[in-house]
This record gives structure tokens, C-alpha cells and sequence, in this order.
């Protein structure tokens, strides 16, 4: 676990929107589990327990957020953007858009589940 590192690394993000967004969904996803591993990979967050569950990438104007079993969760299709033919499957998160966190949550516990974690 290297909370400090994910932490850190939102700290660093320079443009407001993006920062406090990926504050609150940390707060998020550590409350949606706590045993989650946390980790920069590939120089963004990235999240484990039994394999990976998910990570997400700041870009200049968005945030993406990939689930990588994503296909499996079916009953969260519509915060997903179009398929890629993959299992992985991501939210795009643009400034003005509006997050519905609760939702948001429940789909990181369901994701979380799929790798048989409690």
C-alpha cells in the first residue's frame, strides 16, 4: 500500500478541476474498500486486490478512469464511453461534467467484488 505516493501525486496535479476531482475520488474508492492496494503505475494511480481493479490517467483536459473488468459490470454501462472491444472499460471525465460519486462508489465496491475480494 503507498498511499503517500497516490497522495503525492494528486497534490502535484496543477489545474484545479482535475485536483480536486481526483480528491474526491480517492476519498472514494477508499472508502468503497480499504483493503485496496494503491500504487503509481505507469505514472498514474492504480488500484489491486487479486489482480487489478482500476486505475485512472490525467490527461491535459480530462481524467480517464479505466475498470479492468469493466465488461462485467454491466449494471454501470452508461457512465462507461463506447467499447474498445476490450474487457477494460473507462469513464472520461471532462470539467464541466457532472460525477455522481455515490454511483461512482458502488461501482468500485462492485469491481472489487469481481476479483473476490471482501
Amino acid at each position: 500500500m503507498h498511499k503517500n505516493e497516490v497522495d503525492n501525486f494528486i497534490q502535484q496535479i496543477k489545474i484545479e478541476w482535475q485536483q480536486n476531482t481526483c480528491k474526491e475520488l480517492i476519498k472514494r474508492i477508499r472508502r468503497s474498500n480499504p483493503k485496496l492496494d494503491e500504487y503509481i503505475k505507469w505514472k498514474n494511480p492504480y488500484f489491486e486486490k487479486n489482480g487489478a481493479v482500476l486505475k485512472w490517467f490525467v490527461a491535459k483536459n480530462w481524467i480517464d478512469i479505466f475498470f479492468y473488468r469493466g465488461y462485467e459490470l454491466v449494471e454501470y454501462k452508461d457512465m462507461f464511453r463506447e467499447d474498445e472491444n476490450s474487457k477494460m472499460r473507462a469513464i472520461k471525465i471532462l470539467e464541466d461534467d457532472t460525477i455522481n460519486y455515490d454511483r461512482f462508489e458502488e461501482m468500485v465496491k462492485s469491481a472489487v467484488k469481481l476479483n473476490h475480494i471482501k
